[in-house]
Protein backbone atom coordinates (compact mmCIF):
# COMPACT_ATOMS: atom_id res chain seq x y z
CA UNK A 1 0.00 0.00 0.00
CA UNK A 2 1.25 3.65 -1.07
CA UNK A 3 1.86 5.72 1.50
CA UNK A 4 0.93 10.01 0.75
CA UNK A 5 4.27 11.77 0.61
CA UNK A 6 3.84 15.18 2.35
CA UNK A 7 5.80 18.29 0.54
CA UNK A 8 8.85 18.74 2.94
CA UNK A 9 9.14 22.07 5.19
CA UNK A 10 12.52 24.10 5.85
CA UNK A 11 11.46 22.63 9.55
CA UNK A 12 11.41 18.48 8.40
CA UNK A 13 15.38 18.68 8.34
CA UNK A 14 15.15 19.86 12.66
CA UNK A 15 12.47 17.55 13.31
CA UNK A 16 13.54 14.58 11.68
CA UNK A 17 17.13 15.32 13.38
CA UNK A 18 14.92 15.41 16.79
CA UNK A 19 13.57 12.12 15.94
CA UNK A 20 16.50 10.49 15.20
CA UNK A 21 18.32 11.77 18.74
CA UNK A 22 15.51 9.96 19.94
CA UNK A 23 16.27 6.38 18.57
CA UNK A 24 19.75 6.85 20.89
CA UNK A 25 17.37 6.72 23.95
CA UNK A 26 16.10 3.45 24.67
CA UNK A 27 13.00 4.95 26.49
CA UNK A 28 12.07 6.92 23.26
CA UNK A 29 12.90 5.02 20.67
CA UNK A 30 10.52 2.54 19.91
CA UNK A 31 7.85 5.98 19.24
CA UNK A 32 10.38 7.30 17.22
CA UNK A 33 10.85 4.48 14.87
CA UNK A 34 7.09 4.76 14.69
CA UNK A 35 7.21 8.52 13.64
CA UNK A 36 10.21 7.80 11.28
CA UNK A 37 8.59 5.05 9.94
CA UNK A 38 5.31 6.96 8.88
CA UNK A 39 6.80 10.16 7.59
CA UNK A 40 8.90 7.61 5.51
CA UNK A 41 12.11 8.78 6.45
CA UNK A 42 14.38 6.61 4.68
CA UNK A 43 17.49 8.23 5.80
CA UNK A 44 16.93 6.63 9.48
CA UNK A 45 16.69 2.96 7.36
CA UNK A 46 20.46 2.20 9.39
CA UNK A 47 19.74 3.24 12.83
CA UNK A 48 16.26 1.08 12.51
CA UNK A 49 18.01 -2.10 11.05
CA UNK A 50 20.45 -1.86 13.78
CA UNK A 51 17.67 -1.19 16.53
CA UNK A 52 16.06 -4.50 15.26
CA UNK A 53 18.68 -6.17 17.54
CA UNK A 54 18.12 -4.17 20.87
CA UNK A 55 17.74 -5.98 24.21
CA UNK A 56 13.94 -4.85 24.57
CA UNK A 57 11.37 -5.99 23.40
CA UNK A 58 9.35 -3.13 22.27
CA UNK A 59 12.40 -1.30 20.28
CA UNK A 60 12.79 -4.86 18.15
CA UNK A 61 8.68 -4.99 17.57
CA UNK A 62 8.81 -1.36 16.36
CA UNK A 63 11.53 -1.91 14.59
CA UNK A 64 10.76 -5.34 12.23
CA UNK A 65 7.42 -4.07 10.99
CA UNK A 66 8.87 -0.51 10.71
CA UNK A 67 11.62 -2.30 8.35
CA UNK A 68 8.76 -3.74 6.03
CA UNK A 69 7.30 -0.26 6.07
CA UNK A 70 10.34 1.68 4.88
CA UNK A 71 9.85 -0.58 1.50
CA UNK A 72 14.17 0.31 0.42
CA UNK A 73 16.63 -2.24 -0.91
CA UNK A 74 18.60 -1.19 2.55
CA UNK A 75 15.61 -2.42 5.10
CA UNK A 76 14.91 -5.70 3.13
CA UNK A 77 18.78 -6.92 3.50
CA UNK A 78 18.46 -6.00 6.81
CA UNK A 79 15.26 -8.34 7.32
CA UNK A 80 16.87 -11.13 5.15
CA UNK A 81 20.24 -10.77 7.48
CA UNK A 82 17.97 -11.12 10.49
CA UNK A 83 15.52 -14.11 9.50
CA UNK A 84 18.85 -16.04 8.00
CA UNK A 85 20.31 -15.36 11.73
CA UNK A 86 20.81 -16.96 14.65
CA UNK A 87 17.04 -17.67 16.66
CA UNK A 88 17.25 -14.51 19.10
CA UNK A 89 14.09 -14.02 21.46
CA UNK A 90 13.46 -10.48 23.39
CA UNK A 91 10.27 -11.15 25.39
CA UNK A 92 7.51 -11.90 22.29
CA UNK A 93 9.70 -10.69 19.58
CA UNK A 94 11.59 -13.35 18.44
CA UNK A 95 13.93 -11.83 14.93
CA UNK A 96 13.70 -14.82 12.56
CA UNK A 97 10.23 -15.27 12.98
CA UNK A 98 9.60 -11.68 13.16
CA UNK A 99 11.62 -10.89 10.20
CA UNK A 100 10.58 -13.70 8.27
CA UNK A 101 6.61 -11.98 8.30
CA UNK A 102 7.92 -8.96 7.16
CA UNK A 103 9.29 -10.15 4.54
CA UNK A 104 6.17 -9.96 2.97
CA UNK A 105 6.47 -6.47 1.79
CA UNK A 106 9.66 -7.43 -0.51
CA UNK A 107 8.18 -9.77 -3.15
CA UNK A 108 11.23 -10.18 -5.08
CA UNK A 109 13.19 -14.00 -6.07
CA UNK A 110 15.57 -13.39 -3.30
CA UNK A 111 13.17 -13.17 -0.50
CA UNK A 112 10.74 -15.63 -1.66
CA UNK A 113 13.98 -18.44 -2.10
CA UNK A 114 14.53 -17.55 1.32
CA UNK A 115 10.85 -18.16 2.56
CA UNK A 116 10.99 -21.00 0.71
CA UNK A 117 14.85 -21.68 2.46
CA UNK A 118 12.92 -20.73 5.99
CA UNK A 119 10.49 -23.74 5.42
CA UNK A 120 12.78 -26.20 6.59
CA UNK A 121 13.91 -24.51 9.71
CA UNK A 122 13.39 -27.10 13.29
CA UNK A 123 11.06 -23.97 14.90
CA UNK A 124 7.92 -24.30 13.77
CA UNK A 125 7.01 -20.50 14.40
CA UNK A 126 9.61 -19.61 11.60
CA UNK A 127 8.18 -21.95 9.19
CA UNK A 128 4.28 -20.40 10.25
CA UNK A 129 5.54 -17.08 9.42
CA UNK A 130 7.64 -18.15 6.24
CA UNK A 131 4.14 -19.67 5.04
CA UNK A 132 1.93 -16.39 5.96
CA UNK A 133 4.76 -14.48 4.24
CA UNK A 134 4.59 -16.35 0.71
CA UNK A 135 0.60 -16.62 0.94
CA UNK A 136 0.69 -12.54 1.24
CA UNK A 137 3.64 -12.08 -1.77
CA UNK A 138 2.04 -14.65 -4.17
CA UNK A 139 -1.99 -14.20 -3.10
CA UNK A 140 -2.23 -18.09 -2.93
CA UNK A 141 -2.55 -19.90 0.62
CA UNK A 142 -1.08 -23.52 0.01
CA UNK A 143 -1.54 -26.18 2.37
CA UNK A 144 1.67 -26.78 3.99
CA UNK A 145 5.84 -26.45 3.76
CA UNK A 146 5.87 -28.90 1.32
CA UNK A 147 3.68 -27.47 -0.84
CA UNK A 148 5.07 -24.32 -1.18
CA UNK A 149 8.32 -26.27 -1.83
CA UNK A 150 6.98 -27.87 -4.65
CA UNK A 151 5.47 -24.38 -6.10
CA UNK A 152 8.47 -23.38 -5.63
CA UNK A 153 10.43 -25.54 -8.24
CA UNK A 154 7.67 -25.02 -10.57
CA UNK A 155 7.45 -21.39 -10.40
CA UNK A 156 10.51 -20.27 -9.48
CA UNK A 157 12.58 -19.66 -13.90
CA UNK A 158 9.17 -17.72 -14.03
CA UNK A 159 8.55 -15.88 -11.01
CA UNK A 160 8.15 -12.28 -11.50
CA UNK A 161 7.63 -9.35 -8.44
CA UNK A 162 4.16 -7.68 -8.10
CA UNK A 163 6.15 -4.74 -7.01
CA UNK A 164 9.77 -3.62 -7.35
CA UNK A 165 11.89 -2.64 -3.98
CA UNK A 166 12.29 1.26 -4.37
Amino acid sequence: MGRCRVARTPGDAAGFQFLRKQLENQDDAARAIGTLVRAGDNASTKDIARLAHHRQQDIVQAAIPGLAELNNREAALALLQLAKGPRTVRGYAELRRDSARALAAYPTREVVNLLVELLSNDDERVVHSACLALSKIVGDNLVDAEHWRRWWSYHRSEYSPLDAIK
